[in-house]
């Protein structure tokens, strides 16, 4: 129930935050016709929301992709898997396997919940 007013915070490079705005591009009129994919930036190590008095922070072990589609909600693509070719622009299923098996990636997302002032100390 966090009302982070279409606010989120990834970092771009491991050292630098920047925040989103969902549906919103500070440099040109944005046109919403991906209302999910258009939201997702990537997440080298931290995705965060927060209000006055509370921060939710993940953080990640690998690059992945992240947004925050509702308030109060942060959602994170660990691996995307297509079994069949979805006809917009790669041309080819995104299946990728090893040893006759669909890959498997086992990652570590740490969950904290702490007050904006002090979650940097946990998250740094």
């Amino acid at each position: 129930d966090i009302k982070s007013q279409s606010k989120y915070y990834t970092d771009a490079n491991g050292r630098e935050v920047l925040q989103r705005i969902r549906n919103y591009r500070p440099t040109y009129n944005y046109t919403i016709t991906e209302p999910v994919s258009g939201n997702y930036y990537p997440v080298n190590s931290r995705i965060w929301i927060n209000e006055t008095n509370r921060q939710f922070t993940i953080l990640t072990d690998r690059s992945e992709g992240g947004a925050s589609l509702f308030d109060g909600s942060i959602e994170l693509m660990i691996h995307r898997r297509l079994l069949y070719d979805d006809n917009l622009g790669v041309g080819e299923a995104l299946n990728e396997s090893a040893f006759g098996q669909g890959l498997v990636i086992r990652g570590k997302h740490f969950l904290n919940i702490d007050l904006p002032q002090t979650s940097a100390l946990y998250h740094r």
